[in-house]
């Protein structure tokens, strides 16, 4: 099973989290949302998948909004998807 560490402590705003978007889950830099590349990227088939958010109180503190919606992305990929694991901590 591969893990994914989405590592929030480095977030400021929603820019840095964009950033770290991107690089963590290798999204195209040319999607006008990073948000929307992850949609895609959990939408397509891969082998059993565990996402690791921490810390989840610092991705929603530092951007609000942005943050609710990106939980909600993936808490719906893990709904969605049986390969999808979700923790958050």
């Amino acid at each position: 099973m591969k893990k994914i560490l989405l590592d929030c402590t480095r977030i400021t705003d929603r820019a840095s989290m964009n950033r770290l978007l991107v690089q963590t889950f290798d999204l195209p830099f040319w999607y006008s949302e990073p948000i929307d590349a992850l949609q895609e990227f959990l939408a397509k088939p891969h082998p059993p998948l565990t996402i690791i958010v921490t810390p989840v109180k610092q991705l929603l503190t530092k951007t609000d909004r942005y943050g609710r919606a990106i939980l909600h992305v993936l808490e719906t990929a893990e709904q969605q998807y049986r390969n999808i694991n979700l923790i958050l901590l």
